[in-house]
């Protein structure tokens, strides 16, 4: 079963998102893009982080990337939500790391601060890599303790 990669923004990663739509698709990822479909320099990274959530919950495989300038105000927004793993990632290092060690399912990025290639590198990353909890049983301990804070 292919994952499917939920994709949103706010006005300020808007360009970026719809580019990193066309790249996911035509490396054959399914790709659902949970707006904006408009740019509007009035939009709110809240609103469109929310969005994503209520995808993301009603798909137990899915998996997310949101954008916007600095990749922080997603990430704090994603991460309020109890089953969403953020991580914010200026780098593949830091993308693989996520999901080794937490398992992360949504991926923030930053239009302003990390050039368009290497956020498609970051996000090449993030996909590919491979959670290590089956392997190394520390990494779903820490997992269980963060679930417990805020069950589902």
């Amino acid at each position: 079963m292919k994952t499917t990669i939920y994709i949103t923004s706010d006005h300020g990663g808007f360009d970026l998102k719809n580019k990193l739509v066309e790249y996911l698709k035509s490396h054959k990822h399914n790709v659902v893009d949970a707006g904006p479909h408009v740019l509007d320099p009035d939009d709110d990274y809240p609103d469109y982080a929310l969005k994503m959530v209520k995808l993301l919950r009603e798909d137990d495989m899915g998996l997310g990337i949101a954008i916007c300038r600095s990749a922080q105000g997603m990430c704090m927004a994603l991460n309020r939500n109890p089953g969403i793993r953020a991580a914010l990632a200026w780098n593949t290092i830091e993308a693989k790391r996520s999901r080794n060690h937490e398992d992360s399912n949504a991926l923030c990025l930053s239009a302003d601060y990390v050039e368009e290639k290497a956020n498609y590198k970051i996000v090449d990353a993030w996909l590919e890599a491979e959670y290590f909890g089956r392997k190394e049983p520390r990494h779903a301990r820490r997992l269980q303790k963060l679930e417990s804070y805020f069950p589902l």
